[in-house]
């Protein structure tokens, strides 16, 4: 039901808008604090680079970042404001790490006008007043007292109103009063300067020393320079001082360096010549350092090294030379040490799945001017492939080392039907069917085949012990450690084997009833040599935990259902153990180990086949891989595990191959070969960047042709020699430009679809709205709409259509088999069909249209509807009536709202995003309603999300997975009045004992579990993805309303153990809020993002927030609701 949603962030944002260096996280540390819109970054550098310590959330969006120090505390204090006007004082407890709030409070005046370049915040020298500029004409002075109390704040006028920039001065006036500049525009394209001394007691603006008229045009910055009352006005093209007598980042504290950085990328070093014993400024000079990406923040952190954060490319770890360190770029002075993907702004994005396996990836329109790209990203893990054989009929592989003890693996042991291959880097040998192989202590080696179990010595390559079992009975499967092995000789025979010497001898035998499936003995701790435990999957769906050497039986847990497990395994992820258990249908169930004791079962969808698994470790860190038709790899990450897919078709054997020739490397098995390949990092999303040096404004996907079509422009680059937009054809595999159309100089392409036309479907096409740019006009009087066929890797323009004005969109209708084209045209909605003349000549023919809007920027659609989003008119639905070829107006929202993004949910419900950061769902009433109703969009959802949203695609960065399993069905009770949930593991035995009951449905032979717990089969959720101007890739989900309502209690009961950062209000940062209306509380919408905080909880605030549900549900079950959401994305 899309009236209730789900909404949580899958990547978090990643443009970086502020950042300052200083004192902050404990005594003599130097940190460096970013801030990414909503989110609050901490690193501490180290010898070996940055070294993160903190990732907060923040309930706002962060418009100032300042570090000041306090009298008598080792650490700085940090301030931050928010875009709300909310600000917040923060320290860091050296002893928990954890921030603390010393001061919060709001900002807001009743009455004013708040500011259009953006809130300003700056800090006295004496840190004895924080002065903030939020409304026109009026600066907010707050006094801070030497231990660091805030003061009551109070307004002070200034006469400028269009302030530029806002520095205090290094120097105080006559009366000893702090200084301040001011960087203003008199409204008629003029920028002066200005200096005023504050007077904190007096609680006024006084005229200071010195003001400067007629500076560069577009001067946006002021540096203060140190031991003076001057400053440095930087302009496009200008560096000027200005003093009373006479991005950037200071290099040092003398101020004699700076580092200036452009809209181009380019960084600067300002260096100021000062002389005497003033040392007044008497000249300035610039070197060009080099090309880094557009930075919007410049922090100096030590000895060369300078942090370059972007919000509209790669933010950069950089170290300066002296000399140039690469010869081929004799030009450039810096090293690039480190960089930091950045996908904002994400101006548009398309979804596809190019395997067809039902995961999709996103293919993001990302950076700005020559910091542009494409980004793809996948959920999941890849593998860069550097060997591939063709090998059918694999049935096993090992990897061994030469000795226990050495770091690299030396061979691949291949297990075939009826044979087996070792590999070595340069070798193979070939011996019988192998079951199980690897590594003993010391130099030896074990292989296990039906008939023995062989002890090897790599150094001489020579058997030295053998194992067989008792006569008429052979080896079925076997698992082994440094020191210890089992191996199964028959239905339910077990025997355990111990190193002793170079021989493995018998220390224990098991026999059971039930034929045994699966068995494992890997050693929990890291190191260890022997294990405490042997566990064995049985055929009656059993797990059995024994305790060794003694082979004591410490737990018998029933599995349930009919599915035989196929592989189980003992691994430790952090600080707790686990038994993993994988199905013969692709699920995996696995357990806690608490002492001898398995709990906390959960059962996960991960594939469709039977499951291997298998322990592997990979850059110092440990996980677990699931070989199945859809290969998943288990990692920890704070106390919880975390599944990624494996970016690969099905996989039926891994082994870890970690060489010297190449290192991290996996040696993958599927049905007809074996890769060797390098995994990349783990981590549940991969960016993979494609370098366009030119912004990329809109993307579609052309499966048949296999390409994406990219629309591209140089405008923004602020080049004197800038090209037209261009229409780009890349391959959707490789990312080669294939071909490349330049629009006409005078055309700037808006639009862009990918689309088949007409009743036969002809095409498909890539189809092209632009805009014919005139300077002397307001708004765009003419336009095109190209029509493009891209053939082998070519583009052919098939038909050009005049416009009477821009095409700032293009959407196909599909009605009775034939589609149309339907473009919005500045205020009017054109649809237009395809026509195909006698003499097989095709043409867009107009068809019908609707005016009265302002601009239309979003289209949709839905059966006979039309669904457009307005620059300044909300949502309006259309309804296109065949019978009189017109469209007619069929409902809409009567409220002001400037659409950023719209899409259809489903028939009648329809979601949009707006410039304050808000997103909201509407409702189309029934065509039997009456006529207020019937044309009236009803909101029934908005929430504050926090970002600015330029697209909605429906899809999913996740595998659609099959469900657990787990039937949910309704039943009443005989006596009648409650009803409740029945969790069945398995249908059929359902129905078996339901007949069987006999009157009570609790009476036996039938039992049921009761669970109040929501379905949490969340895998057929429908799903909507949007990306922002941060590099937000943000989830839609819509739940049922029995889910919704379960989570807004969780969400209230997370409330009371999780607090804001600076004391902010989760309830008054989700509200709905914007110009034209009153906070209103959000409604329709749970918030994920705190949610899935849950998993991060301790055990004990877990506990807490379970009891705030009043006993509902248990800690596990909600554990367990929690990590299906978080598996959405």
């Amino acid at each position: 039901d899309h009236r209730y949603n789900y909404v949580v962030t899958a990547q978090k944002p990643s443009s970086v808008r502020h950042s300052v260096v200083g004192c902050f996280t404990a005594p003599g540390a130097v940190n460096l604090i970013v801030s990414k819109c909503t989110r609050l970054e901490i690193s501490v550098i180290t010898a070996d680079g940055l070294q993160g310590v903190m990732d907060v959330p923040i309930y706002g969006r962060i418009s100032a970042l300042r570090l000041f120090a306090v009298a008598g505390e080792e650490t700085e204090r940090l301030f931050l404001l928010t875009e709300k006007n909310r600000f917040a004082i923060l320290k860091c407890d050296p002893a928990t790490g954890e921030l603390q709030t010393c001061a919060n409070g709001d900002a807001s005046d009743r009455i004013g006008r708040p500011v259009q370049s953006g809130q300003m915040c700056i800090v006295s020298p004496k840190r004895d007043a924080i002065v903030l500029h939020l409304y026109d004409g009026h600066l907010k002075i707050i006094p801070v007292s030497p231990s660091g109390v805030l003061s009551e704040a109070y307004n002070v006028r200034i006469d400028e109103l269009n302030l530029v920039d806002l520095v205090f001065l290094d120097a105080e006036d006559f009366e000893g009063l702090p200084t301040i500049a001011v960087l203003y525009d008199d409204g008629g394209g003029h920028r002066h300067a200005k200096t005023y001394s504050l007077s904190l007691p007096s609680r006024e603006l006084l005229q200071f020393r010195w003001a400067q008229e007629n500076l560069d045009a577009v001067a946006n910055l002021l540096i203060p320079i140190p031991g003076t009352d001057g400053v440095v006005v930087v302009g496009q093209s200008t560096v000027c001082f200005l003093a009373h007598n006479a991005a950037y980042g200071a290099v040092d504290r003398e101020g004699t360096r700076f580092l200036l950085g452009d809209f181009r990328g380019e960084l600067l070093l300002l260096v100021l010549e000062r002389n005497g014993p003033s040392k007044s400024v008497t000249g300035l000079h610039i070197e060009r350092l080099g090309r880094t990406s557009q930075p919007s923040t410049i922090s100096y952190l030590d000895a060369g090294v300078v942090y370059i954060g972007s919000a509209c490319g790669d933010s950069q770890l950089i170290r300066l030379h002296a000399h140039p360190p690469d010869p081929s770029q004799p030009d450039s002075f810096l090293e690039v040490l480190d960089t930091t993907t950045n996908l904002g702004p994400i101006v548009d994005f398309c979804v596809v799945d190019l395997d067809r396996q039902g995961q999709g990836q996103v293919v993001t329109c990302s950076g700005g001017a020559g910091d542009g790209s494409l980004r793809i990203v996948r959920s999941g893990i890849g593998v860069l492939p550097q060997a591939t054989v063709e090998l059918p009929s694999l049935k096993g592989v090992w990897n061994l080392r030469r000795s226990f003890e050495d770091e690299h693996d030396a061979f691949l042991v291949l297990g075939f039907v009826e044979s087996t291959s070792v590999l070595g880097m340069n070798a193979a040998e070939e011996i019988e069917e192998t079951l199980w192989s690897s590594n003993l202590l010391g130099s030896l080696v074990v292989q296990v085949t039906p008939a023995a179990v062989n002890v090897a010595d790599t150094q001489t390559l020579q058997r030295v012990s053998q194992w067989t079992p008792p006569e008429g009975s052979h080896i079925i499967m076997a698992a082994a450690n440094a020191t210890q092995m089992a191996v199964v000789t028959g239905v339910g025979r077990v025997v355990l084997l111990e190193l002793k010497g170079s021989a493995l001898e018998e220390a224990g035998q098991l026999a059971l009833d039930s034929e045994i499936a699966c068995i494992d003995l890997s050693p929990l701790k890291a190191g260890a040599t022997a294990s405490d435990w042997l566990v064995l999957g049985t055929w009656s769906m059993h797990v059995l935990l024994y305790s060794l050497p003694g082979l004591q039986l410490a737990t018998d847990e029933a599995l349930g259902g009919e599915v035989i497990p196929r592989s189980i395994l003992l691994s430790q992820f952090e600080d707790s153990a686990y038994v993993f258990c994988g199905l013969g249908d692709g699920h995996l169930v696995n357990y806690r180990l608490h002492g001898d004791q398995l709990g906390q079962r959960k059962k996960l969808a991960l594939g469709t086949k039977p499951m291997k698994l298998r322990a592997l470790r990979s850059r110092g860190v440990h996980y677990v891989f699931c070989a199945s038709d859809r290969p998943t790899i288990i990692y920890a990450n704070n106390q919880k595990l975390v599944y990624s897919n494996l970016n690969e078709s099905e996989v039926n054997f891994m082994v870890s191959f970690h060489t010297e020739a190449i290192p991290h490397s996996l040696a993958l098995a599927k049905d007809n070969d074996l890769t060797i390949g390098i995994i990349d990092e783990i981590q549940k999303l991969h960016i993979q960047t494609v370098p366009l040096e030119e912004q990329p404004r809109r993307i579609a996907h052309q499966p048949a042709t296999r390409t994406y079509g990219v629309i591209t422009t140089q405008a923004t680059m602020g080049m004197v020699d800038a090209k037209s937009d261009s229409l780009r054809l890349i391959d959707d595999q490789t990312f080669e430009t294939l071909d490349r159309y330049q629009m006409p100089e005078s055309d700037m392409a808006c639009s862009l679809l990918s689309t088949t036309l007409g009743e036969t479907g002809a095409g498909p096409y890539y189809i092209v709205g632009t805009a014919t740019t005139n300077l002397a006009e307001r708004e765009p009087t003419e336009g095109r709409i190209m029509v493009f066929e891209a053939v082998e890797g070519k583009l052919h323009l098939v038909y050009t259509h005049e416009t009477r004005g821009a095409v700032y969109v293009l959407h196909p209708f599909l009605h009775n088999d034939e589609t149309m084209l339907v473009a919005g045209i500045n205020s009017r909605v054109q649809m237009y069909r395809w026509e195909v003349s006698a003499m097989s000549t095709a043409s867009l023919m107009p068809h019908c249209s609707y005016d009265g809007n302002v601009l239309i920027l979003f289209l949709d659609s839905r059966k006979d509807l039309v669904i457009l989003g307005d620059l300044m008119k909300s949502m309006q639905v259309l309804q296109y009536s065949s019978e009189e070829g017109k469209l007619l107006l069929r409902a809409r929202d009567f409220r002001p709202m400037w659409m950023t993004a719209v899409k259809a949910m489903d028939d009648d419900t329809y979601i949009g995003g707006e410039n304050s950061c808000n997103i909201f769902v509407v409702h189309k009433g029934d065509d039997a309603a009456p006529d207020e109703e019937r044309t009236r969009l009803e909101v029934i959802g908005q929430y504050h999300v926090g970002e600015f949203i330029n697209r909605f695609q429906k899809g999913s960065l996740v595998m659609k997975l099959p469900d657990s399993g787990v039937q949910t069905l309704q039943y009443h009770l005989i006596e009648g009045v409650r009803t409740a949930r029945v969790t069945v593991q398995s249908l059929p035995v359902f129905r078996r004992n339901m007949s069987q009951a006999q009157g009570n449905l609790l009476d036996p032979p039938f039992s049921i579990s009761v669970s109040p717990l929501p379905s949490t089969e969340l895998s057929q959720a429908p799903l909507m993805l949007f990306g922002t101007i941060n590099g937000v890739i943000g989830l839609i989900a819509s739940l049922s309303q029995d889910q919704f309502q379960f989570l807004e209690r969780l969400e209230a009961a997370m409330l009371k153990v999780v607090k804001g950062v600076g004391g902010l209000d989760h309830g008054a940062w989700r509200s709905f809020v914007n110009t034209h209306t009153q906070p209103t509380p959000a409604c329709g919408f749970v918030d994920g993002d705190l949610v899935e905080q849950f998993l991060d909880l301790s055990r004990g605030d877990q506990e807490i927030v379970c009891s705030h549900l009043g006993g509902s549900a248990s800690l596990e079950q909600v554990q367990h609701l929690v990590e299906d959401l978080s598996r959405l994305h």
